[in-house]
């Protein structure tokens, strides 16, 4: 469906380009070829008559002249000028003046069609005459070698335009599949992320309506609700707007850590409650020179996938010390063979979770901004985001 939609045009359009190509080379090289056999047959045809003329000038009889026969390609057809009639025939006679009138190839040899013609007259000279020999001939000579070469090169070239007609459709369809894939990825990312985002806003909103009509039932219970879709809300937009229209510049300044990995765990806290998650916290005494903003987004987002995806009643543990940070959940493995698409945008292995696939992304990109290193390990149902500072 995509390749008719998208891949067709420039798929026709390289195969026009190349079967032109491939004919203005298949026509260039036939003219060459076919110019090249004139002239090998051309030569032929001049050593035949050679031939002819001495052993007519040596009184020999020359229906019978030795020929050098590449012989069996030349016809000869003799005509005695004295006698009016054809001593030697071995050809359908031409119409001579008829040929005459055509350009010749050169001095006395003549193309007609997809034949190759010497024409000529042998006449004696005076010491022909003295030697009694003083007849005349008109002597035409037929070349079936050149009609030869030029069927055998128009097979040749018909097969070798047949395979390379075939390579060319091959290579033009994998060259149209390589060159749309990146974008068709793309396109169906966006197309996908335009499905999710309908989704992950409309699950939120519908949760703060639905606890607006019930509060008066329960409105300890109801108001909960209404905070925490509105914190999941607020880090929606927030992930879009830094994802799309942040900044690199990071705004240094010295933080408390622990402080500020302590708040954002409380923030969590009523998100993580719904599932029965509880917080483990191994915390240091440690500060940084770094960028509140982008370090907060950072641990937003790890404590908010780690809360996604952990198991129910489970705990999500976060250990500080000054050379690193560690969030550590279990629940559902990461796939090795995807465990270096995760900070790709958009990327996303498992939809009934929800999620757009740009937190990881941003927290790839915050981490490359402050010169930390990120990386992830998932095995025996653990899965550990590791955050390394020098």
């Amino acid at each position: 469906m995509w390749f008719r939609k998208y891949g067709l045009a420039i798929f026709t359009l390289y195969m026009v380009t190349s079967t032109i190509f491939l004919l203005v080379f298949c026509f260039m090289y036939f003219k060459i070829a076919t110019a090249k056999f004139e002239r090998e047959v051309s030569m032929e045809l001049k050593t035949a008559m050679m031939e002819i003329e001495m052993s007519f000038r040596s009184g020999g009889d020359i229906t019978n002249a030795n020929l050098d026969k590449t012989d069996k390609d030349i016809k000869e057809n003799i005509f005695s000028l004295n006698e009016k009639k054809f001593i030697k025939q071995e050809f359908t006679p031409l119409n001579l003046e008829k040929i005459r009138k055509k350009k010749a190839i050169s001095g006395h040899i003549y193309k007609d069609k997809s034949d190759i013609y010497y024409i000529d007259k042998i006449k004696p000279h005076g010491r022909d005459r003295m030697l009694g020999n003083t007849s005349s001939y008109e002597v035409v000579l037929k070349s079936d070698g050149y009609k030869k070469h030029v069927d055998e090169l128009l097979l040749k070239m018909a097969t070798l335009s047949m395979v390379s007609f075939f390579i060319f459709f091959v290579i033009s369809y994998f060259i149209v599949q390589l060159s749309f894939r990146p974008l068709l990825d793309k396109i169906n990312s966006l197309n996908s992320f335009i499905t999710d985002t309908t989704h992950e806003i409309n699950t939120p909103l519908s949760v703060i309506l639905m606890s607006i009509e019930l509060f008066d039932v329960n409105p300890k219970k109801y108001l909960c609700n209404i905070k925490t879709a509105s914190k999941t809300l607020s880090m929606l937009y927030d992930d879009l707007v830094k994802l799309n229209f942040d900044s690199s510049i990071n705004k240094i300044q010295k933080l408390n850590l622990k402080n500020l990995i302590s708040e954002r765990a409380f923030y969590f806290e009523s998100m993580a409650s719904e599932k029965g998650l509880k917080f483990e916290l191994n915390l240091d005494e440690v500060f940084k020179e770094t960028d509140e903003v982008k370090f907060s987004k950072i641990i937003d987002n790890l404590i908010s996938n780690a809360t996604k995806y952990s198991d129910k009643n489970s705990v999500i543990v976060i250990n500080l010390d000054s050379n690193s940070l560690i969030i550590q959940n279990s629940g559902e493995e990461i796939l090795k063979e995807n465990l270096d698409k995760i900070y790709d945008k958009f990327s996303r292995f498992n939809k009934s979770k929800g999620g757009f696939g740009i937190g990881l992304s941003l927290v790839k990109r915050y981490c490359e901004d402050l010169g930390y290193k990120i990386t992830c390990t998932s095995e025996s149902k653990i899965t550990k985001f590791s955050i390394k500072f020098n």
